[in-house]
């Protein structure tokens, strides 16, 4: 993953997170930050596990959860 994209992707991410702070009531506001800043974690840790430089083993592939299918009412970022 080149450095452009993800600056791209935490851009829109960001974007997006800010969007969504505009509809939660100010009371809940907190709750919601913590929420986002725990997102953007792990959204990094992902990425940065990503470039490690194996593969899991047959095994460790087969002992992980199959991956749940995207919720419904998720759309995609148009990234340019």
């Amino acid at each position: 993953m080149n450095a452009e994209f993800a600056a791209k992707m935490l851009e829109a991410k960001r974007l997006e997170a800010e969007a969504l702070a505009l509809l939660v009531p100010p009371e809940a506001r907190q709750a919601a930050a913590c929420a986002v800043r725990a997102c953007a974690a792990a959204a990094l840790g992902m990425l940065e596990s990503a470039s490690a430089p194996h593969a899991p083993s047959r095994e460790e592939r087969a002992a992980q959860p199959e991956p749940k299918q995207r919720e419904r009412g998720l759309r995609s970022i148009v990234i340019e």
